[in-house]
């Protein structure tokens, strides 16, 4: 089965706030995680949808049926600098180990920099999330670094890497 990348709708809320109030879900995310309100969530949408200009956060799809079942997003758009940071949260766990966070980072990966003429994109990974860091390093992403203590999560702080891609070394 295949993916595509659709925009967000204000019905989706019910989905992303069940996803991030989900332990397992976020459990190795490396940003901020917080539990949400259905509410919250709704609005957090509606902004994005209606006036969000620094970001661009797009849902993933199946093209059998048209289910949500995660998000990508590339944030924190420096469109001087031609950069931007690349984030992505599969929340449906029923479709996990399929491909579709593959599939769903090369899609965001070829709108970055074919569409919106980015020249670096970059993101940060907990350590401990070896399934993505594989996906990352299969595309092409190289590691810069690593941000120690970066977030503090179940009582510990954690480290993080950040990878990165060029327009160039993406085939």
């Amino acid at each position: 089965m295949e993916i595509y990348l659709r925009a967000l709708e204000i019905k989706d809320f019910s989905l992303t706030s069940t996803w991030r109030n989900d332990p397992e879900v976020t459990d190795l995310l490396a940003g901020n995680v917080f539990h949400t309100s259905p509410d919250r969530e709704k609005k957090w949408i509606e902004e994005v949808i209606m006036n969000d200009k620094v970001n661009i956060r797009l849902g993933v799809a199946l093209k059998e049926n048209d289910k949500l079942i995660g998000m990508v997003n590339l944030i924190n758009i420096q469109w001087i600098d031609r950069n931007a940071e690349f984030s992505i949260l599969l929340g449906d766990k029923s479709e996990w180990g399929k491909g579709y966070g593959k599939q769903a980072t090369a899609q965001m990966l070829n709108f970055g920099f074919r569409e919106r003429n980015l020249e670096r994109i970059y993101l940060t990974v907990d350590v401990d999330h070896n399934r993505a860091i594989s996906i990352y390093e299969d595309l092409g992403f190289k590691k810069e670094g690593v941000l120690r203590k970066h977030h503090f999560r179940k009582g510990k702080y954690r480290d993080v890497f950040i990878y990165s891609i060029l327009k160039d070394e993406y085939v």
